[in-house]
């Protein structure tokens, strides 16, 4: 089968159902892109057909998916950044919640020295106020 027959057939199964292909667009799962799939992306974009003119002359209609799939490629790009990164925000974050947690034990604990040593310096000025009356 040749190439253009090919993609002939895979456009016409792919757009058979345009809801579910607008459908799977939105919510494809960008975040998890192969890496083999953004290197075949990568070299078809070396190509000097890859561009908004030649596609334009091919199909008007399939412009949307040429911003797509640069779109995607780019999210790909960006997102090898900031993985990372997002991940350690998270690691900090439930480790903060960690030492507040140890924090506010350690606060209620010092809360609690705090009152005994209130009442014991209580009971200290009583008998040091029993003492001064039986002095007299």
């Amino acid at each position: 089968m040749k190439a253009k027959d090919k993609w002939k057939t895979s456009a016409l199964k792919l757009l058979s159902n345009v809801n579910k292909f607008i459908d799977d667009i939105k919510t494809y799962d960008k975040e998890h892109i192969k890496g083999s799939i953004i290197k075949k992306v990568k070299k078809a974009m070396k190509s000097p057909h890859w561009n908004k003119d030649t596609i334009k002359k091919a199909d008007n209609n399939c412009i949307f998916m040429f911003d797509w799939v640069v779109a995607m490629q780019k999210f790909t790009e960006v997102w090898k950044k900031v993985k990372p990164l997002k991940d350690t925000v998270a690691k900090l974050a439930k480790e903060q919640k960690e030492k507040e947690k140890q924090r506010d034990k350690v606060v209620a604990r010092f809360d609690i020295v705090k009152a005994t040593v209130a009442k014991l310096n209580k009971n200290l000025q009583e008998m040091a106020d029993n003492m001064a009356m039986l002095k007299k």
